[in-house]
């Protein structure tokens, strides 16, 4: 998955460059043409047109079955029978493709997330940068040496552009390190967490623009990569459960409705297909 992933985050950078400036429903209404376009074609190449369509035709016979015997109990519970029959096999002839689908789309959706599900920072926001080490830490890595509670030599070195605006506040119970982060002038930084002689980046992000944010940069996991792959997993001997800050999160304008950008692409997806089904000869 992260050498998918290490793939997948310059092409998207590079397809969604042209659009950065534009409002996010332009970039979100031409990728659910696009996912239309291939769901149609995966239907195409992988279901058969006749059964599908065979399927389609009893269960529509049951319905009108029912509508015309509805005083007919025997004959109506015979048609209810048949309707659920050949919608499963209606739904199996589509398995193949929908299977498809997820396998093609999740991860192109999961990369479109870090682009219009969260927007930069402001210039002037602030906000809490977190460091979570991993469960038995103390008995891994170093510590600042002070007495009682082991406390982690773990300091951010942050780049002209970023301030932090207070002190770090650790806290045992959550094995958290904390920072009150300022963001001072828009760009794209890299902010280096050193723990001990070992030093490791995390991505902030302050701008107005459609860019890939990453909240979160996580121990290396399948789960990880697939759900957060906006950077890089972190190497699995660091002893960093995660590294992240909290962005505000992107709702795309929809007629007058504002939200996630998920949905939107959802109901376009739908309707782009069920308009181009025709001219593209799929049986749905």
């Amino acid at each position: 998955m992260s050498a998918i992933n290490a793939a997948l985050r310059p092409f998207f950078d590079l397809l969604l460059y042209p659009l950065r400036e534009a409002p996010a429903i332009v970039g979100v209404t031409l990728f659910s043409l696009l996912f239309g376009i291939v769901a149609l074609w995966l239907v195409k190449l992988t279901s058969n047109p006749a059964k599908v369509d065979a399927a389609k035709r009893k269960v529509a016979a049951g319905l009108l079955e029912i509508r015309l015997f509805n005083d007919n109990l025997r004959i109506i519970f015979r048609a209810v029978g048949s309707i659920l029959r050949h919608q499963a096999a209606y739904t199996g002839h589509l398995l193949v493709p929908l299977a498809l689908m997820i396998l093609v789309f999740l991860p192109m959706l999961a990369q479109l997330e870090f682009h219009w599900g969260r927007q930069g920072l402001a210039a002037g926001d602030s906000v809490v940068f977190k460091v979570v080490l991993e469960e038995g830490w103390e008995s891994r890595l170093p510590t600042d040496g002070g007495e009682g509670t082991p406390r982690p030599d773990l300091a951010l070195e942050v780049p002209d552009g970023l301030s932090l605006a207070s002190p770090p506040v650790w806290s045992p119970a959550e094995r958290e390190m904390a920072w009150q982060m300022q963001a001072d002038a828009e760009g794209a930084y890299e902010v280096g967490v050193r723990l001990g002689d070992t030093t490791h980046v995390k991505t902030v992000g302050v701008t107005d623009s459609i860019r890939r944010v990453s909240p979160e940069r996580l121990a290396a996991s399948f789960t990880n990569q697939l759900l957060y792959p906006a950077e890089p997993s972190l190497p699995r001997d660091s002893g960093i459960e995660k590294i992240g800050l909290t962005y505000p999160t992107r709702d795309v304008w929809f007629f007058g409705w504002h939200t996630h950008w998920i949905i939107v692409v959802l109901i376009l997806s739908i309707v782009f297909a069920l308009i181009l089904r025709g001219p593209m000869g799929v049986t749905i």
